[in-house]
């Protein structure tokens, strides 16, 4: 045979195992502890009590059985059955969920041999395995004559659906639709809207956090046949919280009239690795009127002098269906600004440009600057008002700082000069008179010795 189709027939033959949230209650006398726990399909419900006693510090489950591969719930916390006369007899049953939201037995191997915990295996989404203490009586043929009571029943999403989206708010440009929430539902938009979700989510476990959490949005198809997604930062919710995330998309001015799919995924885990996940959907309908234009951004500058020019950013979109023919005006009368330009603009194109405007030198304040746009032949207009700041003031405060820093820095430069030619003048100390002719007095002293010396000389010569 091919070793290729040896392969394939056994990885066909051979049943993969794959990972199971499974619910568990364990009812100790109306004491009842619950939780869900990660299994793998194929193993029993004695491998899943096992796991769920490793987690839960506030039981202890002793098995028997175990060693001859028979195992049997002997007790928990302590408390053990025993016969108590009269074919009456006090232990632990094992049921499973049914599916009409109670616990029923669980299937037979044999007729009249009930499956065991180490019998029956899990195999399907949403299992709930429950064990609880009660009395059987039996009959003399050993026959069940009355069964232990069953615990109350406790739904598959109580248990294992803990992660919950309490609230879902949409907003469509800032104002709230009503026909979309947590169950998804339907969201009108046009060209150029912004669809903001606020999402409201809870922990219900009270005693276990969830971590890892990931919120994803997709706006499928809407840009040019590409998706829009937006994503919150991975978080965690402790124990009976909750937490609101945002998430935001900008529908592209160039979006076609037309249903598009918004998926919202929310992932996480707990502790014990027990997965859970939410998938919620809208519908966002993008509709167009025929003719329809929208200031997609104004812009300017932050500080205004009194005899400047002002920069005014303007970018207007057409998001109709016809191609539109505009009279651009920019007016402020009282700033002497009326601008006026004719334009052509194509379905879904944006007119993008900048204008200079020249501001008088003695108009100082808050002026509204009207932008507008008539189309349509004249039947439509789109305006808008942009307040600039203009400041006269400023303009003197600028200069005469700058002329004081100018004379604080040649003040400065001159002081420093000044004192480089002081450090540069030699400096002596004034002498005495003797000290200053010391020399000339010792030569005078000596001649007048040798003058006199000859003299003396001169006069024992004569005599």
């Amino acid at each position: 045979m091919n070793k290729k189709i040896l392969v394939f027939l056994i990885l066909v033959l051979i049943p993969s195992a794959f990972a199971l949230n499974t619910g568990v209650v364990v009812d100790i006398g109306g004491d009842v502890h619950e939780g869900c726990v990660l299994m793998e399909s194929g193993d029993s419900a004695y491998d899943l009590l096992k796991e769920f006693d490793n987690q839960n510090d506030e039981i202890d489950i002793d098995f028997d059985g175990v060693i001859t591969n028979t195992p049997f719930l002997k007790s928990v916390n302590g408390l053990e059955g025993k016969s108590l006369g009269d074919n009456k007899f006090s232990g632990w049953n094992f049921w499973i969920s049914g599916n009409d939201n109670s616990f029923d037995d669980p299937p037979e191997i044999a007729p009249g041999w009930g499956m065991g915990i180490g019998d029956y295996k899990i195999e399907k989404e949403n299992d709930i395995i429950a064990v609880n203490f009660g009395i059987t009586e039996f009959n003399s043929d050993w026959t069940v004559k009355n069964m232990a009571d069953k615990p109350d029943f406790i739904k598959y999403s109580k248990l294992c659906e803990l992660l919950n989206v309490k609230d879902i708010k949409v907003y469509v440009d800032g104002k709230k639709e009503n026909s979309a929430d947590e169950d998804g539902g339907k969201i009108d938009a046009v060209p150029g809207s912004k669809i903001k979700l606020k999402i409201d989510i809870e922990n219900l476990d009270d005693n276990i956090d969830i971590e890892e959490i990931t919120v994803e949005g997709t706006l499928e198809d809407i840009d040019i046949g590409l998706d829009l997604e937006d994503e919150a930062d991975e978080f965690k919710i402790n124990s009976g919280k909750n937490k609101d995330v945002s998430l935001e998309f900008n529908i592209p001015l160039a979006a076609e009239e037309d249903d598009y799919d918004l998926t919202l995924e929310i992932e996480g885990e707990n502790e014990f690795n027990v997965p859970y996940s939410i998938s919620t959907n809208f519908e966002v309908e993008i509709k167009k009127e025929k003719h329809n234009l929208i200031f997609d951004e104004i812009t300017s500058d932050n500080n205004i002098l009194c005899n400047s020019q002002a920069q005014l950013k303007i970018k207007l979109a057409n998001i109709g269906k016809e191609k539109e023919n505009i009279e651009l005006t920019i007016l402020n009368e009282e700033l002497k600004i009326n601008t006026k330009e004719n334009i052509i603009l194509n379905i879904g194109k944006t007119f993008e440009k900048t204008y200079s405007l020249q501001i008088p030198k003695d108009k100082s304040g808050t002026f509204p600057i009207i932008i507008s746009a008539a189309y349509n032949n004249g039947n439509d207009n789109e305006a808008i008002t942009k307040e600039i700041n203009v400041n006269c003031h400023s303009e003197l405060s600028a200069k005469v700082s700058t002329k004081n820093n100018q004379n604080k820095i040649t003040g400065a430069s001159t002081f420093a000069l000044q004192t480089e030619q002081i450090k540069t003048e030699p400096v002596t100390d004034k002498k005495s008179f003797f000290e200053e002719y010391k020399l000339i007095l010792i030569l005078a002293g000596f001649n007048l010795i040798m003058l006199s010396a000859l003299i003396s000389l001169i006069i024992k010569f004569l005599v």
